[in-house]
């Protein structure tokens, strides 16, 4: 039977409490301690705990509850560390906005999550301006220079921070926000709400799925808590540890790796808004790096500078294909250069808050995403019948079952019930477990793309492209890319007033205007007829093969 023995589930303990109480207990017995180095600028865990609380008390008193949505819309920066604690303390629910995201993505994902307040960066914050009316209440918005010297800053560093804009909607500064206000001050008695951990919802992050259109999967208290400490332990991070936080943390992996597994244990996340290579070094070398997390891209882009025996002060280097593999011979390369090895982390998903299964540091196994983490029961079954599970090597759909898998979709209990069978999460992927208990992961059942590391769901697509006025129906599908793994290509079929006024390259520019950069199709071929059935069901198949 082919199913994966729980790991050291009875021997793996953890402080079963929100993440907010570690941070809170870190700032008291060590408050100078570094929690965050960002470019020339140290926030240690007393500044983290205290603008977090400031926060938490500023949006009480704009009438935030325990339960309700505040969404984070910003790159990697202090403040979005600050935001997901202080929605923990007021037992709130946090659920980040990725940065590429434009007014119509935005929109749907604020009124998915009926969200009443909205924290975002400056350089971000017109899409929210585009937007007719939304359920948002307070609007915060922030700026690098709250947190920088930008004058220091742009003679060290090749990041360029974007210039302040002022918005035009109403709105509290990130300074008013976090200053100390005696009648904010009364509203105290909000925070710290008795959360219930394994049943109410900390985190939500948008997944893409079967109903064409991105999905919220909330995660409990439990649920972030179980994987930061899951992270620590596989890689035996320490308070010693500077962990890089170059990779997203508004993404579920960014976040576990260089966020909360960081500030779990007492450790410094190395924070850096947009990756550079040059930049990447400089910030190791200066602030002592031992741990990265990283991509094959990042990796190449960093050996192109020719500085990677600079990067000998780190201890592991671990990283996520996102549709580029990493082989053994470019962690030779990497290891020559560096003297450790770069190897996969994980494989998971937002349902689970990732890292499911991870490389143990002294067991890696080429082509596979490691062994499953504690408490953690994986199997592969038929994707025709989920009760038969199949042997050692055979391939089928990959199943779930831990502390770790959410509570559902927020709003979408069908889709929900599909996934879920007595609280074993099914995944849509496929895989295979070798004899050693090793987890392969050879593609996707689904119809998602997979672009850059992100999930994209061709109906989402095409649901958007559909609102030019020159396109009559799109069908979008993954391609090749070497260095996104895949690329999104649009066929469409125009309008009959349009097709001789509007061109390929004319799709494209729009799409980019009005999508995220993953997201937009990079290639657009015009087609008379979209293959159909004779029941008229899309038949995107015959496209791939065209």
């Amino acid at each position: 039977m082919n199913k994966i023995v729980e790991k050291n589930c009875s021997t793996f303990e953890y402080r079963e409490e929100p993440l907010v109480r570690y941070l809170e207990d870190i700032a008291e017995q060590d408050p100078q301690k570094e929690a965050i180095l960002f470019y020339g600028s140290s926030f240690s865990y007393k500044w983290l705990n205290e603008t977090a609380e400031l926060l938490a008390l500023r949006l009480a008193m704009e009438g935030v509850r325990k339960g309700d949505v505040i969404a984070a819309y910003m790159q990697n920066c202090p403040q979005f560390v600050a935001t997901y604690f202080a929605a923990q303390k007021l037992g709130a629910v946090i659920s980040p906005c990725n940065p590429m995201l434009k007014s119509k993505e935005l929109k749907y994902q604020l009124e998915d999550l009926e969200a009443v307040a909205l924290i975002a960066s400056s350089e971000l914050v017109h899409e929210f301006e585009a937007l007719d009316s939304t359920s948002v209440r307070t609007l915060i918005v922030t700026s690098f220079d709250d947190v920088l010297d930008l004058e220091t800053h742009s003679s060290e560093y090749r990041f360029a921070p974007p210039a302040r804009y002022e918005p035009k909607a109403a709105h509290l500064t990130w300074q008013e926000a976090v200053s100390h206000n005696s009648e904010a001050e009364s509203y105290r008695e909000h925070l710290c709400p008795d959360v219930h951990f394994s049943e109410d919802v900390s985190l939500i992050i948008y997944t893409s799925g079967t109903s064409g259109l991105p999905k919220g999967a909330m995660l409990s208290y439990r649920n972030c808590t179980f994987k930061a400490n899951c992270v620590a332990a596989n890689f035996e991070y320490t308070s010693g540890d500077r962990v890089s936080a170059t990779m997203p943390i508004f993404h579920v992996a960014g976040m576990v790796v260089g966020m909360t597994a960081v500030i779990s244990v007492g450790a410094t996340m190395v924070l850096q808004a947009r990756f550079d290579a040059e930049d990447f070094v400089d910030l190791a070398v200066r602030h002592g790096m031992t741990f990265s997390y990283t991509t094959p891209p990042i990796n190449a882009a960093i050996l192109s500078t020719g500085r990677g025996k600079e990067l000998s002060i780190l201890r592991q280097s671990i990283g996520t294909s996102f549709g580029s593999q990493i082989t053994e011979s470019l962690s030779d390369e990497w290891e020559a250069a560096t003297g450790q090895k770069f190897y996969e982390f994980a494989y998971g998903m937002s349902e689970t808050h990732t890292a499911d299964t991870m490389t143990p540091p002294g067991g890696i196994v080429w082509g596979s995403t490691g062994l499953p983490t504690f408490c953690t029961d994986i199997q592969i079954s038929d994707p025709e019948d989920r009760s038969r599970i199949l042997g050692p090597n055979e391939l089928g759909e990959i199943s779930i079952k831990s502390p770790a898998v959410f509570l559902g979709y927020k709003g979408k209990p069908d889709a929900t019930d599909a996934a879920m069978v007595d609280g074993r999460y099914y995944t849509g992927d496929m895989g295979r477990i070798d004899e050693n208990g090793y987890l392969f992961f050879d593609g996707r059942f689904k119809e998602m793309i997979k672009s850059n590391g992100y999930s994209v769901f061709p109906e989402e697509v095409e649901k958007y492209l559909q609102d030019h006025p020159a396109v009559k129906q799109a069908v979008a599908i993954g391609v090749p890319d070497r260095v996104r793994g895949e690329s999104v290509k649009a066929f469409i079929v125009l309008r009959e007033d349009a097709s001789s006024s509007v061109t390929e390259d004319d799709i494209v520019q729009w799409a980019r205007d009005n999508m995220a950069a993953y997201k937009y199709p990079r290639l657009v071929e015009f087609i008379d007829k979209v293959p159909e059935t004779a029941t008229g069901k899309m038949l995107r198949a015959k496209l791939r093969e065209a």
